[in-house]
């Protein structure tokens, strides 16, 4: 799969497309399917797009230059709240992700070790 960049003329965006080729026996010829990925901001990075992809939401600015709450929305002491509890687990993985990496070591050298002692007898 290869990624495409279309450029609107219209509009000016740049749209990112991944495409894929293949082989039609039917029509007995070649043919591209495209899925759109996104858009390209100024910073070169892809906006996603659809339903799937779309950003969420910034909440709107009031008057004085606040953000306005919008409706549904969670209080900020839930906001930090879930900010801490998701720390913690980043935490908690990033250890565990350490502790896999040691045992993976540990796991390859003794498969070396037993690769190196069957190659021997044969």
């Amino acid at each position: 799969m290869r990624t495409d960049y279309y450029h609107n003329k219209k509009n000016g965006c740049v749209y990112v497309y991944q495409a894929e080729s293949y082989y039609d026996p039917a029509k007995k010829r070649c043919g591209t399917r495209r899925k759109l990925i996104g858009k390209l901001d100024e910073n070169g990075e892809v906006i996603p797009t659809g339903k799937r992809g779309r950003p969420p939401k910034q909440p709107s600015m009031d008057a004085e230059g606040g953000a306005m709450p919008s409706t549904g929305s969670v209080s900020s002491v839930n906001i930090t709240t879930d900010q801490a509890e998701q720390d913690e687990e980043l935490a908690r993985l990033h250890t565990e992700l350490a502790q896999l990496k040691l045992e993976n070591l540990e796991l390859r050298s003794i498969v070396d070790s037993i690769v190196n002692a069957v190659s021997r007898y044969r």
